[in-house]
């Protein structure tokens, strides 16, 4: 679909004719009130993928901005041509790196961690003391419509179900309307401390610095 939107004479159809579209409208609505988000806020998504649906509907539908964090060079370098085939690269941009790109999260109101986005326990330590008042953060995990599919996907991909992390308390969780898949649990931390468990961050003249043994 992604390089189906990029050649496309009229990218916006293209992409409205997605089978998963309204899906992704569903859980745009969700994030909205995961979020508490309004025209102006800006997100950050962590593993946006190579058709950044959720960035691009939350502009689209929403005036929200956004930064999408890609692992995958050449995933990345594909979600930037969608981007700017539908003419938005002014307003969301791809970083080619992982949680650990991350740095502040000055101005931004939500950060998502996408249902794919993995170890969500590593990523959300590395976020904790980077949190700024205000920015709130949501995670996916599975939903299913029968026991075998719960099984199988447990299977192949174990971290994918719904979790409690210890320096995390869960404020909230939201089921998007069918035919989304995924559910959103919104979480916040226990305290506001620096610690990050194994990754022992210190803060050093205003810096955090990752401190090694």
């Amino acid at each position: 679909m992604a390089n189906k939107i990029i050649k496309s004479k009229l990218p916006f159809e293209t992409y409205r004719k997605y089978n998963y579209f309204e899906a992704y409208l569903n859980s745009i609505k969700a994030e909205i009130e995961a979020g508490e988000l309004s025209k102006g806020d800006k997100v950050i998504f962590i593993g946006s993928g190579p058709l950044p649906s959720t960035l691009t509907l939350l502009y689209d539908k929403y005036g929200i901005e956004s930064i999408g964090i890609e692992i995958i060079p050449k995933v990345a370098e594909l979600s930037r041509k969608v981007i700017k085939s539908l003419q938005l690269s002014d307003k969301i941009k791809i970083v080619t790196g992982d949680h650990f790109s991350i740095k502040t999260t000055k101005n931004i109101k939500h950060i998502i961690i996408a249902l794919a986005a993995e170890p969500k326990d590593e990523i959300l330590q590395w976020l904790k003391p980077l949190l700024s008042d205000g920015t709130s953060i949501s995670y996916r995990f599975s939903k299913y419509k029968n026991l075998e599919d719960n099984l199988k996907d447990l299977v192949q991909n174990p971290k994918r179900k719904f979790k409690k992390y210890d320096e995390y308390k869960t404020t909230k969780i939201i089921n998007p309307a069918p035919p989304t898949s995924n559910i959103i649990a919104v979480v916040k931390p226990k305290n506001k401390d620096k610690n990050t468990g194994y990754l022992n961050l210190k803060e050093i003249d205003g810096m955090l610095i990752v401190e090694t043994k």
